[in-house]
């Protein structure tokens, strides 16, 4: 798992944001990264998208793809590369395994026959093609967007990864700064050390030395989503549940099927800044977090590491995050007849320097200034102010000596002992399954380690909305509707497509919940619950701009929304509300990934990428819930 270091694309000659609209999502990234490659080093800009993001248009390629069939367009453009001649033989032939019979697999995804099932135009496809072949080094960054198709049964999210993964083989984009894969993450900055280098995590590992007062003898996932039976069947740990930080109600895959499941819970703690959908739907208790200009703030980044006090003290009956945990840690020792007092900080600084002056930390400072590296000496002996001192960051100790990073070099992974001794470290190096160090176009391993559902090679199949009959009509030669889309589900719902005014406002509920009037007045969807519709559908459908519509699917409707025409909507496809109250989530099924697959297999096929098809302890039920693809229809209110 690798997300590119924001330096990362400022080698890269081309840029292929695929399902990611940047510009929006994490600005700051743009800014310093991919907008900085655009326009001070000359990279060139590809965007994938089912929409004409904002990050599209600033691309020097746009290319529209139906939701969930992704997959198909990254075989396209393997079908284009080999048939021109264009792959890395070379490369091929040293660090990979299986070409000959992906070679076979992708003859049939001819960019004619793919354009007719994903609606991306043929000659964009064989454009993209040739440009990321013959330009080196070349970085794909995979978003969400492709990776949220499937559902309960479909692995076509799951196949977008592994397709668009053999093109980096195909072409030998790696080893070198700017090539490679990144893979989208929101839970860390660009420059997180943690997708990086592993032993960085005794950064934050500060608990790892107080002994517990009870051990544990079983363990809740840290989601409510990571098992079906949590939320769905409150077994095995009863009926209270305590979400800190998450609005889970709104980010289910189901909404209809999460508000039941919540009615039956007979307390709900909510832990969090904002008076969310979750919290004000279904919350016994709120308790108010303070933001982060009114706490303690650590950011362990790649080359530095910074704490940053708090500006004000918390408003009204906010507390820190710490203090919540002191006083339920505390309340629930006293209930347990455990003692008193048994948190075992005083105060907020207490708590926050076991992260920046623990005794790993402090080592790895002593090594570095032993290493006769002046800049870590005068932290050889850091203390919570020093760093509390330097609000631009102290240079983070665990990053010396790793500023020639690059990802697939051997060295990288020597850490776990898995590279073979005769391996040079600066070899090409894959860590993929049976340590060979190859990059897999077939992986031997995947049907049997998923029970027959995952495919050695990369097929592509629809998300379980399919628009055909047959599921893949390449491999079936079947090219009959499915009968939803026969029935008048012909729209495709683009799941989760979110606006500037979202993120400024976090998430909606009720009316809007805490969008301001001024933004209110600023973005015609921030003011009442939109559905995005391209004007050629509008037409064909006989709704205007402004018209209140319903949006339906096969699990549920969305009622009340106001239809808003825009060419940033491919025909075919429309772009639902997300997070407004009672309309939140509405048409998409409860994703169960892997459910069928033996508990002790999942673990070996989580792939190293965002997707449906994952590990179903993170994943489960909920899971990745803007399931995009979801089949559609919308009428006249």
């Amino acid at each position: 798992m690798y997300h590119s270091l924001e330096a990362d694309p400022l080698d890269s000659k081309l840029i292929i944001l695929w399902g990611e609209n940047t510009t929006l999502s994490k600005p700051q990234e743009w800014a310093a990264s991919y907008g900085r490659a655009m326009h001070e080093f000359g990279a060139k800009l590809v965007v994938i998208d089912s929409r004409v993001s904002e990050t599209a248009n600033k691309a020097n390629i746009y290319l529209p793809v139906r939701p969930g069939t992704d997959a198909y367009v990254a075989l396209a453009m393997a079908n284009v590369i080999i048939e021109e001649n264009l792959q890395d033989q070379e490369f091929i032939d040293a660090h990979t395994y299986g070409y000959d019979e992906f070679a076979a697999l992708v003859k049939k995804y001819t960019p004619e026959e793919v354009q007719k099932i994903s609606w991306a135009p043929a000659d964009k496809i064989r454009e993209i093609a040739r440009l990321y072949a013959k330009t080196k080094p070349a970085l794909i960054a995979i978003g969400r967007g492709g990776n949220s198709a499937g559902g309960k049964n479909s692995n076509a999210g799951w196949m977008m990864s592994r397709a668009i993964t053999c093109l980096i083989g195909l072409c030998g984009q790696a080893g070198v700064k700017g090539s490679g894969v990144s893979i989208e993450t929101s839970s860390g900055n660009p420059g997180n050390l943690f997708y990086h280098w592993p032993k960085s995590l005794q950064m934050t590992a500060p608990a790892a030395g107080i002994k517990p007062l009870i051990e544990a003898t079983q363990k809740a996932n840290p989601g409510i989503w990571g098992k079906r039976d949590l939320l769905y069947k409150r077994e095995p740990f009863g009926y209270r549940v305590y979400i800190n930080n998450g609005n889970f109600a709104a980010s289910s895959g189901n909404q209809d099927d999460a508000e039941e499941a919540f009615k039956k819970i007979d307390l709900v703690v909510v832990n969090n800044r904002l008076i969310h959908w979750t919290a004000s739907a279904f919350a016994d208790i709120l308790l108010p977090v303070a933001s982060w200009a009114e706490q303690y703030t650590f950011r362990p980044d790649w080359e530095a590491m910074a704490m940053t006090p708090p500006a004000i003290e918390p408003l009204f009956e906010s507390v820190s995050d710490v203090e919540v945990y002191r006083r339920i840690s505390n309340a629930l020792a006293k209930k347990l007849d455990l003692g008193d007092n048994v948190w075992p900080f005083e105060t907020d600084e207490d708590y926050m320097t076991v992260f920046v002056a623990n005794d790993k930390i402090k080592s790895e400072y002593k090594k570095r200034a032993d290493e006769g590296l002046d800049a870590f000496k005068e932290y050889a002996d850091i203390t919570f102010n020093q760093v509390l001192s330097h609000p631009e960051g102290v240079p983070n100790p665990f990053y010396a000596g790793l500023e020639d990073f690059v990802p697939f070099k051997a060295k990288v992974y020597s850490y776990n002992n898995r590279v073979p001794s005769d391996v040079g470290p600066e070899s090409i190096w894959f860590p993929t399954d049976g340590d060979t160090g190859k990059l897999l176009f077939k992986a031997d391993f995947l049907p049997e380690q998923s029970g027959g559902i995952l495919p050695a090679l990369p097929i592509p199949s629809e998300p379980d909305d399919s628009y055909y009959a047959s599921g893949n009509p390449i491999e079936s030669g079947d090219w009959n509707l499915s009968s939803p889309v026969s029935n008048g589900f012909k729209y495709v719902a683009v799941g989760k497509a979110h606006s500037f005014w979202q993120f400024l406002s976090f998430n909606q509920n009720l009316d809007g919940g805490p969008a301001s009037l001024f933004l209110r007045e600023a973005f015609i969807d921030a003011a009442e619950p939109c559905v995005k519709i391209n004007p050629a559908d509008g037409s064909d459908l006989g709704i205007e701009d402004g018209d209140i519509v319903i949006f339906e699917s096969q699990y549920g409707k969305m009622e009340n929304l106001k239809a808003i025409l825009t060419e940033t909507v491919m025909p075919g496809t429309v772009v639902p509300p997300t997070h407004w109250g009672i309309n939140q989530s509405k048409l998409y099924q409860t994703s169960r990934s892997l459910e069928s697959v033996e508990p002790k297999l999942r673990g070996k096929i989580l792939p190293p990428f965002v997707g449906e098809f994952g590990n179903d302890e993170r994943r489960g039920a909920g899971g990745i819930t803007n399931q995009t693809g979801a089949l559609c229809k919308i009428y006249k209110a």
